[in-house]
C-alpha cells in the first residue's frame, strides 16, 4: 500500500514511513526536480516537452520514498523477528 502511495505522492509515503528528516530530503528532491519541469509545462516549451521532462523530474522523489517505504517494511520485519525471538529464547 506504501509503495502505492509513493509512486502517487511520494512525500506522503515519506511522511507514513520515515521520520521527519526522511521527508525533508524528499521534499527537497520533490521541489528541486519538479518545478523546471513544470514551469517547462506552463509554457516555455510544447506540452509534450513538458509534460516528458515533469515526469522525468517526478522520479528521484519517487525513488527516494519507494527506498524510505522499503527500509521501513523491513525495520518492521526485523522488529517482529527480535520479539519472537526474545519470547522464545529469553
Amino acid at each position: 500500500m506504501r509503495s502505492i502511495l509513493a509512486l502517487i505522492c511520494p512525500p506522503a509515503a515519506v511522511l507514513a514511513s520515515g521520520s521527519r528528516s526522511d521527508l525533508a530530503a524528499n521534499a527537497a528532491l520533490m521541489l528541486l526536480f519538479c518545478v523546471p519541469g513544470v514551469t517547462h509545462l506552463l509554457g516555455l516549451v510544447g506540452l509534450l516537452p513538458g509534460v516528458v521532462l515533469t515526469l522525468l523530474f517526478f522520479v528521484p522523489g519517487v525513488v527516494h520514498a519507494l527506498s524510505v517505504v522499503d527500509r521501513f517494511a523491513i525495520h518492521r520485519q526485523y522488529d517482529s523477528v527480535m520479539r519472537a525471538m526474545e519470547r522464545s529464547g529469553s
